[in-house]
């Protein structure tokens, strides 16, 4: 017979309870979500907002019919705003539209983002 501490088993019974409370997470990073980016427009651009460390630096350049897989982990519990923007050579912004993520709906199909351009509702 393997006998526990009484504190052990309190830190045991704790565990247990807020777990099953649905309170503690034990190794659940998030949830991932795919995406692809394509460019559906006739000019190159510089797609932004796909990093979360670094919104602002660019994520990649794709040129007209060209496509980028990546990906985000969502946490659970946390609803994450992405906002995508794409920049022709000239440094317009050609494209603009905020993404909705949560934990629920992580991972339940790719997410298709289809740069077109005059598209811009980021507001």
């Amino acid at each position: 017979m393997i006998r526990l501490p009484v504190c052990a088993l309190l830190l045991l019974s704790i565990l247990v309870t807020t777990m099953s409370c649905g309170q503690f997470y034990l190794g659940d990073a998030g949830r991932p979500q795919d995406a692809i980016i394509y460019n559906e427009t006739d000019v190159p651009v510089t797609v932004y907002g796909v990093s979360e460390r670094y919104p602002k630096s660019p994520d990649a350049r794709l040129q007209p019919g060209e496509q980028k897989k990546t990906g985000w982990l969502i946490p659970r519990g946390v609803t994450k705003q992405r906002t995508i923007e794409a920049y022709d050579d000239s440094g317009d912004l050609v494209f603009c539209k905020k993404y909705t993520l949560t934990y629920e709906d992580a991972g339940k199909e790719v997410l298709m983002i289809s740069i077109v351009k005059g598209e811009i509702s980021c507001d």
